[in-house]
């Protein structure tokens, strides 16, 4: 199994670390107190950038019932060379729990440079049980 399967693997089967958050850092936050998503701190797998009547639909939902135990942990991408947290999978649900005044998160912040030579090691130290 390559790394990013194993990766991908461990955060869905929540065996990956967690780590609490700020998730204002990936929002510009603009005069009227209102928070925009910052691109520069987002990678976009998708074609659809957001779903802005989904994002009001949930976080009006929280609002009124104060539950907010549905919403999934967030996955970041650390880029060690700019000494940069980006958000990968979780858009739209860092979106609801700013507008949902939520500003602290669970996330999975992954540095592949540092999984890879984890990963790496791991094999050649099993290649020794064998």
């Amino acid at each position: 199994m390559n790394t990013i399967q194993l990766i991908a693997d461990q955060i869905r089967s929540g065996q990956y670390p967690r780590e609490e958050i700020d998730v204002t850092q990936f929002f510009h936050k603009m005069s009227d107190g209102e928070f925009i998503p910052n691109r520069d701190k987002r990678v976009q797998v998708r074609d659809v950038d957001r779903d802005i009547d989904f994002v009001e639909r949930i976080s009006n939902k929280i609002k009124q019932s104060g539950d907010s135990s549905k919403l999934e942990d967030l996955t970041c991408v650390y880029f060690p060379d700019e000494n940069e947290v980006k958000l990968l999978n979780g858009n739209h649900t860092a979106e609801i729990e700013v507008k949902s005044n939520i500003f602290k998160s669970n996330a999975c912040i992954v540095n592949f440079d540092t999984r890879s030579e984890e990963h790496t090691s791991e094999l050649q130290s099993r290649q020794y049980l064998v």
